[in-house]
């Protein structure tokens, strides 16, 4: 059999992936829950040129029955875009942010920070202005056969 192409993924690509998939699962966990959830920021491109914007219209729908206050929450965000966790959730009038972190090897905070230079200094803002920010780490078992937990718990 010949060969067609050989197509290399950089680790990082893969840790990415692993991301978005470890994401969409942590979701369905909290929709389950009853929970509203949205990503916070969405990613877009023109020509070469990424960017980040608000997912404002999920994040509307999130906050429709939040209790609090919806443009000062928006602006918070707006103004810190480049550091926000990757969900809002809502759920019985409370309202958080969520960081879901997906490592094989167990988090030593002794050594490195997970988190992004800008999420260290945008979460305790979100703290400071009143938002609960969580983070959610799903530790990945890519080393075994043994069937997954069928759920997981919720912080």
């Amino acid at each position: 059999m010949d060969e067609i192409e050989e197509y290399q993924i950089k680790e990082s690509q893969l840790n990415h992936f692993l991301g978005k998939i470890t994401e969409k699962k942590v979701e369905k966990i909290f929709l389950e829950e009853g929970h509203k959830i949205c990503k916070c920021v969405k990613q877009g491109r023109k020509k070469n040129n990424w960017f980040v914007y608000l997912n404002i219209e999920k994040i509307e729908k999130v906050i429709e029955d939040y209790k609090g206050e919806k443009e000062r929450l928006l602006k918070i965000m707006k103004e810190n875009i480049k550091g926000l966790p990757d969900f809002l959730v809502f759920k019985d009038n409370k309202l958080f942010f969520l960081e879901v972190k997906s490592r094989s090897k167990p988090i030593d905070f002794s050594r490195f920070s997970p988190f992004s230079e800008n999420q260290l200094k945008v979460f305790p803002i979100l703290e400071e202005e009143g938002f609960k920010v969580k983070w959610f780490h799903v530790k990945l078992d890519i080393h075994t056969n043994e069937k997954p937990p069928s759920k997981l718990n919720s912080p």
